[in-house]
């Protein structure tokens, strides 16, 4: 843009068509330019989290997987160790007390008798 001094001491902008035009028809471009890039950086940052989805979703579906055999599992086990503590018979402490003084004694008393049969 090409300024004159006039005789008035006041500065007038002198310009010439082809400038103007020039300069306008730029502004439009430069800003198609960096909305083009702004897309199409979001359309890759789109397509990357699209990719980290799916990846998750097969990660979840094999932990799903994976968890559901170790349930039935584990569904097994307890069903069978609840099977097994039906079965049990509830031992009294005081019996199993007794049953040990009695076998000690068995086994003195057939030490015992061995010595004596000597």
């Amino acid at each position: 843009m090409l300024l004159s001094l006039p005789p008035s001491g006041y500065f007038e902008p002198v310009t010439t068509f082809e400038d103007a035009f020039s300069i306008l028809t730029l502004i439009p471009e430069v800003e198609m330019t960096e909305a083009k890039a702004t897309i199409a950086a979001a359309q890759m940052r789109l397509e990357v989290a699209q990719h980290q989805k799916e990846e998750l979703e097969l990660n979840l579906a094999e932990l799903t997987k994976r968890w559901d055999s170790q349930v039935a599992e584990l569904q097994v086990e307890t069903e069978h160790l609840s099977i097994i503590r039906s079965q049990t018979i509830p031992i009294d402490p005081r019996a199993l007390s007794e049953r040990a003084q009695k076998g000690a004694h068995e086994v003195r008393d057939a030490r015992v008798a061995e010595c004596v049969a000597q």
